[in-house]
């Protein structure tokens, strides 16, 4: 996780184990920090839209790659890793982690579109059809479109009117995709108490819509991961200004939503060996219900650090 921007330790991520209690961190800039397909390593900027550190759950960088200039397109974004493991993608611009010459992507590389995310084995993405229009598109490794969930229409005066589609992720056999739903674009108003934000989950075969969450006006949902089984999700909630940050899991059905921790908006779901490493891992302050129905995962959660950790 990072640091946040007014903490004394600003510019930092942060790798925490709650079974070894270890903790790891380093210098870092930008919004996410990407883990690599086989959970080894991260991905995070170094010095913003110039460089992409690759560093190991041990802290230390790996790898230092350059991003030539003009080769992603202009706007907010981070390092991604590739499905195999072999490149990182930041809006169009392939970094090979090799060390090889970065370079665009051809228009038709699925890799070009906006908030692209894949299934666990990339037989599946999903992304948002940017700048076109602001639906959800759900398709096959090739291309070969499942399902659109239309949203507004961009036109040469801005949105239209409609719904608006973001962050979407894939359960780990792409059955199901989990999003943020809005039923109006971000500045199709002036008023913030008009916005609505719902968690929502498609299935991808029926179509069916289920909506797990939802917030207004000034509140924050951020949705996170399937859990490894896909039974559950992980998401945020926050109120203005990102104050009031929560962490929650809930079932794919909108049943059982759980508060796992506050002050916190990030975490992740990852494979554990042994339940009852789980079971000492997961401590009551963290988790007011029996750990039972997550058995067979490893939740890492975001914690505040006393004090600022040795940098590498």
């Amino acid at each position: 996780y990072r640091s946040a921007s007014s903490d004394r330790c600003g510019g930092t991520v942060v790798i925490s184990d709650l079974v070894t209690k270890s903790v790891a961190s380093f210098l870092g800039t930008g919004w996410i920090v990407s883990w690599s397909p086989d959970s080894t390593r991260v991905a995070t900027w170094v010095e913003l839209f110039q460089t992409i550190g690759i560093f190991g759950v041990d802290g230390v960088r790996q790898a230092l790659l350059t991003v030539p200039p003009g080769c992603a397109l202009p706007g907010d974004f981070d390092p991604v890793w590739s499905p195999d493991g072999t490149s990182l993608v930041i809006a169009g611009c392939v970094v090979p982690v090799d060390g090889r010459t970065p370079g665009r992507l051809p228009a038709v590389d699925p890799r070009t579109h906006f908030d692209i995310a894949y299934s666990r084995d990339g037989a599946r993405l999903a992304y948002i059809a940017y700048p076109e229009s602001v639906s959800l598109v759900i398709a096959k490794a090739d291309g070969t479109e499942l399902r659109v969930l239309a949203g507004a229409v961009n036109g040469s005066n801005g949105p239209g009117q409609g719904a608006a589609y973001q962050s979407p992720v894939l359960s780990s056999t792409g059955d199901r995709v989990a999003f943020i739903w809005s039923p109006a674009t971000y500045d199709q108003t002036s008023d913030p108490s008009l916005s609505i934000y719902e968690l929502r989950v498609v299935d991808v075969t029926s179509g069916a819509v289920t909506t797990l969450a939802s917030g207004s006006g000034v509140d924050h949902l951020g949705v996170i991961r399937f859990s490894p089984g896909g039974d559950r999700i992980l998401f945020s909630r926050s109120d203005a200004n990102y104050v009031g940050t929560s962490l929650w899991s809930v079932n794919v059905d909108g049943s059982d939503a759980q508060l796992l921790v506050t002050g916190t908006g990030w975490g992740d779901w990852q494979l554990a060996l042994l339940r009852r490493t789980l079971n000492q891992a997961l401590s009551v302050d963290v988790f007011s219900h029996s750990p039972a129905p997550w058995i067979g995962i490893r939740i890492y959660v975001i914690r505040a650090v006393e004090s600022c950790r040795a940098r590498q």
